[in-house]
């Protein structure tokens, strides 16, 4: 299972969406049909060998709650302490297809700050980060400023000059 979380959050070659669902399933396993997880975020069961707790998704879980849950789980079987860009780029990518554009955003916004305070700046990344928040911005004019930014990164992109008009 690690490595579907390295190739969901840490590599862009699988899809994400697919990724996310096989993790996501995988912690699904330990619910019970009983279970209510109402206190947010994880839900934790002693293990009685190593003392830390398990990551379970429940069938009521929100998709928010979901996606939260299968990258803590990520970041703990990973033992990732500080996400890259890459890592929110792909939560970016889930989170517009579930579709939740908000989070989906969060995400992008975060890779783009890692991303500008890089030396030297990976413009080809910086430009699909800006692209994907104007796709997803849900004011018009805060899409066009982002597409903006994506075309003085690359001014012969026709993806985002057809996109902007």
């Amino acid at each position: 299972m690690t490595m579907i979380a390295r190739n969901w959050l840490q590599q862009s070659e699988w899809s994400a969406y697919a990724a996310f669902r096989w993790i996501s399933g995988f912690l699904t396993l330990d619910a019970k049909p009983e279970q209510d997880d109402q206190a947010g975020v994880t839900e934790e069961v002693e293990n009685s060998e190593e003392g830390d707790g398990r990551i379970i998704i429940n069938d009521n879980d929100s998709d928010l709650e979901m996606v939260a849950k299968a990258e803590q789980w990520c970041k703990q079987s990973l033992k990732v302490t500080e996400a890259d860009y890459t890592w929110y780029i792909r939560l970016g990518d889930t989170y517009a297809i579930l579709p939740e554009y908000g989070a989906a955003s969060e995400q992008y916004k975060k890779a783009a700050t890692i991303l500008r305070a890089q030396d030297p700046v990976n413009k080809e990344q910086l430009r699909d980060v800006f692209k994907a928040l104007g796709e997803w911005a849900t004011d018009p004019e805060r899409a066009l400023e982002y597409l903006k930014e994506a075309s003085k990164l690359d001014e012969e992109n026709v993806e985002i000059l057809y996109a902007m008009l």
